[in-house]
């Protein structure tokens, strides 16, 4: 990521570390955004904490991601491919659960909005034709073992084939939400 990041931006300045050890200077920024990473972090209260120690008072941490929990979403990728949704569900924290732990760090004013509403609309072979179900497309699929990855696809295949002998076209349907959940330093920090 760092060298595709150094193509993309090269005037940037790009730090490697680790969420849960920051590697800037307490007080170093007035926010922080973690966008579609934080069910990557292995020690969440542990980085929530290193944004509050980074932030300047009246800083802003925001992070955004899916909220499997909700139970309003729809993707083709649960649909098809076994213990996906569940998955998620264990690597995705509720908003409700990053409110509670980003007061717990001493954040303020712990709101969650929803940002982006993403439906979709694919025809299955296209997608299949095109990659959009590579293994790498996103880390849901990623995390499948190869049999459990082959098992979708067939699901996704088969249920293509069933469509066409009806003289019908497959579509995937993805009805997805991202949230933003935000918190802030309190102006004074109790020392």
């Amino acid at each position: 990521m760092l060298a595709h990041a150094r193509v993309q931006a090269p005037r940037a300045a790009l730090v490697q570390g680790a969420a849960e050890r920051l590697p800037w200077a307490s007080a170093s920024f007035d926010r922080v955004f973690c966008v579609n990473a934080l069910h990557h972090v292995q020690d969440k209260v542990a980085f929530l904490t290193e944004a509050m120690r980074v932030l300047r008072p009246s800083g802003q941490l925001m992070t955004v991601g899916l909220d499997p929990h909700t139970g309003v979403d729809h993707w083709y990728v649960y649909e098809y491919f076994a213990n996906v949704l569940e998955s998620d569900r264990r690597r995705y924290p509720a908003s409700s659960q990053i409110r509670e732990w980003m007061r717990a760090c001493g954040f303020a004013d712990c709101v969650t909005r929803e940002v982006q509403h993403l439906p979709v609309r694919l025809d299955a072979r296209a997608a299949l034709e095109q990659g959009r179900l590579e293994k790498g497309v996103t880390s849901q699929l990623s995390l499948l073992t190869d049999a459990e990855y082959r098992q979708g696809l067939d699901r996704v295949r088969e249920a293509g084939a069933s469509a066409e002998d009806r003289g019908e076209s497959l579509f995937l349907h993805a009805d997805l939400r991202l949230y933003a959940t935000v918190g802030t330093v309190p102006s004074l920090r109790q020392q």
